[in-house]
């Protein structure tokens, strides 16, 4: 029988997990209001699709693809883009997954590492990238 509350404790856990790993950089969740007038600040937009669920003999196995896009003012630092894609990296840890009693229920780890996807110059003052995993339990 299917979870119907184990979407929210998957994006909960997510999200805890990233918040947590983020250190000092500026984070936002996909479809939040991003402030981007300010040309010099570098910023991070958390996305996610699924989870997905795979029924496999009587157990729930769920994939959740995850991609966090940086954004970077394009003239000031020409290493800065790859400084937030090191820490970016480190974000990309093992999710536990609790429900809303704070019962463990299961660790989804990285199906097979990280791609990095670079945009270059994405306006006439910022430079972007993407970086995705998907993770499974």
């Amino acid at each position: 029988m299917y979870n119907q509350e184990i979407d929210r404790d998957i994006v909960k856990a997510l999200c805890k997990t990233f918040d947590a790993n983020k250190g000092d950089l500026r984070m936002y969740l996909e479809s939040d209001l991003v402030d981007t007038r300010d040309s010099k600040k570098s910023w991070i937009e958390l996305r996610y699709d699924g989870p997905d669920v795979t029924l496999i003999k009587n157990n729930n196995r769920y994939k959740l693809s995850v991609d966090v896009f940086i954004s970077c003012p394009k003239n000031e630092d020409i290493y800065l883009l790859d400084e937030l894609k090191g820490k970016v990296k480190a974000m990309f840890t093992c999710i536990d997954v609790y429900n809303k009693s704070d019962e463990f229920l299961f660790t989804m780890d990285i199906k097979e590492g990280l791609e990095v996807v670079d945009y270059g110059t994405i306006d006439e003052s910022r430079k972007g990238c993407s970086i995705r995993a998907d993770y499974i339990n």
